[in-house]
């Protein structure tokens, strides 16, 4: 068990899940008033967003379509 624990990483991963919840906690408590900082940082992590999900709609879109189109040729196919 003493190896399991000397492993550096494995101890710097968990600290940093652990990190990550508390943030996230943090993070999700219904807050009116944002500071500056929290604004600046939603505003761009909106935009990322945005900017991935766009395009990944449209590719979504567009397979489902097709998925449709080659249903509907196997249906009056038969």
């Amino acid at each position: 068990m003493p190896r399991f624990f000397s492993n550096k990483r494995l101890i710097l991963l968990l600290v940093g899940v652990i990190l990550l919840v508390a943030i996230i906690s943090f993070s999700l408590k219904d807050r009116h008033n944002a500071s500056l900082p929290e604004r600046v940082v939603k505003d761009v992590v909106g935009f990322g967003q945005m900017i991935f999900s766009k395009p990944a709609h449209y590719i979504t879109d567009v397979i489902g379509n097709v998925d449709g189109i080659l249903n509907t040729y196997e249906e009056n196919k038969t």
